[in-house]
């Protein structure tokens, strides 16, 4: 087991680079493995088999980081591409598939472009959520499918601020965002399991589960003190634009 200090001395480096800039450090993705999000392409395989795409539907992947979702997209048949705002992430992930350098909050794809669009572990890291969940509704075709797995807070956090701030909100928060960005949920499942095994996974390296107050926000996630974390999946489909 390795001292509490290691965490406190990896996040005091790295405290005022991006989010996205962290996860391109070895030390923490070694930890996470491929896929830099709790549960990794089994989330995926999960949301797949809710939505049942027909093969070859176009989608995207927001936050593409590394490009495990777009290898397991592209190996599953579908015409999949990737968009990431780092350009370390995106050369590895550009062995996958087409891969875009862009802003998930100014996405440069005309609209209804998409079948399905996948936002694993992304949308907590958006300075405005509204913002995203409109451009992902205006790429999505009428009755597209957006997929967002992310972590969340649960219990307590009502008072949690859903548009201009990033970290985890409620549940209840991002299906108002939806609503109003003309979503319908379609499907919610549990992965807390999933953040609980790279929880223990964390604590194991770094000796402090302090990362995941840390690791999803860029002002330090104070707004995880008001209540424990879960990971779900979230499953919307465009209705209304």
């Amino acid at each position: 087991m390795v001292k509490c200090a290691k965490w406190k001395n990896f996040w005091k480096t790295n405290k005022r680079s991006a989010v996205m800039s962290i996860y391109e450090r070895e030390q923490l993705r070694t930890v996470f493995g491929g896929a830099l999000r709790p549960g990794g392409v089994a989330v995926t395989q999960a949301a797949l088999d809710i939505c049942a795409f027909a093969v070859p539907s176009h989608l995207l992947d927001v936050g593409c980081g590394t490009g495990e979702t777009l290898r397991f997209l592209m190996e599953k048949g579908f015409e999949a591409c990737g968009l990431d705002i780092s350009s370390k992430l995106l050369e590895e992930a550009s062995q996958y598939g087409p891969v875009v350098r862009g802003d998930f909050h100014d996405l440069p794809w005309t609209d209804s472009h998409f079948d399905g669009v996948f936002c694993e572990c992304s949308l907590c890291l958006a300075r405005d959520r509204k913002a995203v969940i409109s451009e992902c509704g205006r790429v999505l075709k009428a009755n597209g499918r957006l997929v967002i797995s992310d972590i969340f807070v649960k219990g307590g956090a009502e008072n949690l601020k859903p548009d201009h701030s990033s970290g985890p909100v409620t549940l209840s928060c991002l299906s108002t965002l939806l609503k109003g960005c003309g979503f319908q949920i379609v499907a919610e499942v549990d992965f807390e399991k999933a953040l609980k095994e790279l929880a223990a996974r964390l604590i194991w390296h770094f000796g402090s589960g302090d990362i995941l107050k840390t690791l999803w926000s860029s002002d330090g996630c104070n707004a995880c003190e008001t209540g424990s974390l879960t990971y779900s999946l979230v499953i919307a489909e465009k209705t209304g634009f």
